[in-house]
């Protein structure tokens, strides 16, 4: 390398100091990037005794790169309102969450939408990148949806928070309840909503976000001194839910073994893998066709029915329904990679002919199953789509012996 006719060219342009590196040696020189922030950096070749610029580089992102934070986590999770919020975990720093603009609420849902986790993953980071420094030089942007609106005086009634998991059984799924004491006296349970449970894994001070999630459950006791709530969402005494729950016990505040951390840690992967779920299922919940949104409305009213959805020709059943269906009638299970159901997943489906309900009906009463029935008003077609109307069929398997065919 001619460094001397380098320098001489460096020289002419104007340059009073030149001073050259080498990449491994004892003259490397390796600053950080933020180092070239405001500078040029061009790449030259030596021609005789002049240097011709042969490009210009953009250290831009570089520069911005080397600014940027490490997170432990980012997340998209709703608050107590319904609103969407982004919690995020920096390195060495509290978590704190951030209400994103309305664009990139969408931006982020459409990006999951699309199923590709490395481009996510980056949507993710940018996003956590742009808020964290907003909010850096605005710190009054920056949300708490972990603590409530409680006075330390409603606090400092709070004693003792458990918050535990109830069995499921045949007739009633597992709920989440926060069983506290206030004033020395332990109130019937209430329920804890799904969001509520992952922001327990997720704060910086569990113990802190149980108070404060007890003060906002039970405000109205807080508030006027009484201790005589009735349970929100449930129906279970103290007693009962304590006994139903003997084998998960509640999460209190003591020294943790290991075992306790290994299981809090599982427990919190947990909750960051419903969050995005819940992610997921939101997104696909928005992009449902209107057919599917009446299905999955009439499903929720007949839940423990097998739902004949009648489109056009035939008469179509989805998701579980489709399996058992398929099972029963013998007729064939597909799955649609165009469209998704409410999970984001590939839509099952099964159905026959219209005028073979007479055949099918029977068999499916027959299995003991209850069958619901969508039907049109209109004839098929006249491509109109299904009228929200219903007709409920159901049987016992005992009637179905009794008569060979359900209209």
């Amino acid at each position: 390398m001619k460094k001397g006719r380098i320098e001489h060219a460096l020289q002419k342009e104007g340059y009073d100091t030149v001073t050259f590196y080498n990449a491994d040696g004892s003259m490397g020189y390796r600053p950080d990037d933020s180092f070239f922030d405001g500078k040029a950096v061009s790449v030259a070749r030596l021609n005789k005794w002049n240097l011709d610029t042969i490009t210009l580089l953009d250290v831009s992102d570089a520069v911005k790169r080397s600014g940027a934070v490490d997170f432990e986590r980012i997340l998209m999770m709703r608050d107590d309102d319904g609103k969407w919020a982004l919690y995020m975990k920096p390195e060495n720093e509290k978590s704190f969450c951030v209400y994103p603009d309305k664009t990139d609420v969408n931006l982020f849902f459409t990006t999951v939408k699309q199923g590709n986790e490395e481009v996510t993953e980056s949507m993710r980071q940018d996003m956590a990148q742009k808020y964290y420094l907003a909010t850096t030089e605005k710190p009054e942007q920056r949300v708490d949806i972990f603590k409530s609106d409680a006075t330390p005086e409603e606090l400092n009634q709070i004693e003792r928070v458990n918050i535990f998991k109830t069995k499921a059984t045949e007739t009633q799924p597992s709920v989440i309840l926060c069983l506290p004491t206030v004033n020395g006296e332990k109130l019937k349970p209430r329920e804890v909503t799904p969001s509520q449970w992952q922001r327990l894994w997720l704060a910086d001070d569990m113990q802190d976000y149980k108070k404060h999630l007890a003060a906002s459950l039970f405000a109205d006791v807080l508030r006027k001194g009484r201790t005589d709530a009735v349970a929100v969402g449930t129906d279970k005494s103290e007693q009962e839910a304590q006994t139903e729950d003997v084998a998960q016990k509640p999460v209190q505040q003591e020294d943790k073994t290991e075992e306790d951390s290994k299981k809090e840690e599982k427990q919190k992967e947990e909750a960051k893998e419903e969050t995005t779920k819940a992610e997921t299922k939101a997104v696909a919940a928005a992009s449902l066709s209107p057919m599917l949104k009446q299905f999955y409305d009439l499903k929720a009213k007949h839940p423990d029915a097998i739902l004949l959805f009648r489109c056009g020709d035939f008469y179509e059943t989805y998701c579980n329904d489709a399996e058992k269906a398929s099972k029963i009638l013998g007729i064939t299970l597909t799955r649609s990679n165009r469209t998704k159901d409410i999970e984001g997943k590939p839509l099952s489906m099964a159905g026959f002919p219209y005028h073979a309900l007479d055949t099918y009906l029977p068999k499916l009463i027959r299995a003991g199953e209850r069958v619901a029935i969508c039907d049109q008003l209109e004839a098929p077609k006249k491509n109109q789509e299904s009228a929200e109307n219903q007709v409920v069929e159901s049987a016992r398997q005992e009637e179905s012996k009794s008569s060979g065919r359900h209209r």
